[in-house]
């Protein structure tokens, strides 16, 4: 945990306001001057920024369940940095500790204030809303430190782990533990990734390879030792003709770094739907033959293209379908 990277976190605050303010929409974005600097700020200092953009939601204008006649319900996101380790922070994390606690709402205490400040100052120079505080008959506020404590959230970062390079796709936490074949995860942090959808998806692949694995189905990662240990290679002959200055092709580059991959991926995953497909034909019998309809299903560059899409479904995080259901979907004979 300590060596993976987070997003954001936020500091929430949630208004009920006895009068509507029709110069807000449903959706209404003020951002910084300084918008580069406001980053900096929130990745890089993990801190408040000093001119902080910020989102405010006003559900009332879609949905009159939302508020009373006549007045409002505002919900104001403010991004900040999420939470340093503890030992350098000096900050909770997650340790019951009441003096650890006390300090720790007291230093987000003066960030909430500041932030308060900051979006009260900025709707009125850019809403003319200049009575919001005099209206104010409810309010609930989220700090890093309720995110972490109250909802076990690492660091307090609000939208999980952040989409870096090494924590993209295949790199990213798996819905499977590699290990525990029967432990499953969900969430913003596994695959596919961070945001409401992607988590709703994330919950349907966890049931989906939940029920394949009750049933007795492999779910496991298509790729093993094997594809490694290539993938290893491949790797030191990358490094090897870039120390060398060896010139290359483009039909030599396509070779080093398209035709490779896809041949062992295809393989894995071939092998992947065979051992699903046979499944279920021991369980169900033999399945309907499918044909495409731009090329015949048994041809080479259909094979290859679906392997292809598999792959990229699969291990890009777009969406994820069980191997079973390609089977049945496109007969492979053995």
């Amino acid at each position: 945990m300590e060596s993976l990277r987070y997003t954001s976190s936020a500091i929430m605050f949630y208004w009920g306001v006895d009068r509507q303010y029709l110069q807000l929409e449903t959706h209404n974005m003020f951002l910084a001057q300084d918008f580069k600097g406001s980053f900096d700020d929130i990745f890089s200092k993990h801190q408040l920024p000093e001119e902080p953009s910020f989102y405010v939601n006003v559900p009332s204008r879609v949905d009159a369940s939302a508020a009373p006649a006549g007045h409002d319900t505002l919900m104001v996101l403010v991004p900040c940095g999420c939470m340093k380790e503890a030992s350098r922070q000096g900050l909770p994390g997650r340790e019951n500790n009441k003096e650890n606690n006390e300090a720790a709402q007291g230093q987000w205490a003066a960030e909430v204030a500041r932030a308060r400040k900051t979006v009260l100052a900025r709707l009125l120079r850019d809403k003319g809303i200049a009575d919001l505080e005099e209206h104010l008959k409810f309010e609930r506020v989220y700090t890093p430190h309720d995110w972490a404590e109250r909802f076990n959230l690492e660091r307090g970062s609000c939208f999980g782990l952040s989409h870096t390079f090494l924590q993209l796709g295949f790199l990213r936490p798996h819905n499977q533990h590699a290990e525990y074949q029967n432990l499953f995860f969900a969430g913003c942090s596994t695959h596919p990734g961070s945001g409401l959808p992607n988590v709703l998806l994330s919950a349907r692949l966890c049931v989906e390879r939940l029920l394949m694995h009750s049933a007795g189905y492999s779910t496991h990662s298509p790729l093993g030792p094997k594809s490694i240990l290539a993938g290893l290679f491949w790797l030191i002959l990358v490094i090897f003709l870039a120390l060398t200055h060896y010139p290359l092709s483009y039909f030599g580059f396509h070779c080093l770094f398209t035709f490779p991959p896809l041949c062992i991926l295809g393989y894995r995953l071939r092998v992947r739907i065979l051992q699903e497909k046979q499944a279920l034909e021991m369980e169900r019998g033999p399945l309907p033959q499918v044909t495409m309809s731009f090329v015949p299903a048994d041809s080479v560059p259909a094979r290859m293209y679906v392997c292809v899409c598999i792959y990229v479904y699969t291990h890009a995080g777009m969406y994820v379908a069980p191997a079973r259901i390609y089977a049945r979907a496109w007969c492979l004979n053995p």
